[in-house]
């Protein structure tokens, strides 16, 4: 795992569990749909919060991708003369 991986997870937890964002507490819909998921609430809050969470996975998984196609392809030994 490189310090960019690490990164990004970090990244990815700050912005998905909204620790950025002010709680709403000024509307009752909002404060339950802020962390995606409250009982047995299901709305198309929980399906965005669904498919973000899909996103992150899917860079997380192109961001190893890339790491790892060029270490494969820059770290190969070249013949010596």
């Amino acid at each position: 795992m490189t310090i960019l991986e690490v990164a990004y997870m970090l990244l990815a937890v700050f912005v998905f569990n909204r620790i950025m964002f002010q709680i709403p507490i000024w509307d009752l819909d909002a404060y339950l749909d802020c962390y995606g998921g409250y009982s047995d609430r299901v709305n198309i809050s929980t399906l965005y919060r669904c498919a973000e969470l899909l996103v992150y996975i899917a860079g997380a998984v192109g961001l190893r991708a890339i790491i790892y196609r060029g270490r494969t392809r820059g770290g190969a030994a070249e013949p010596s003369g």
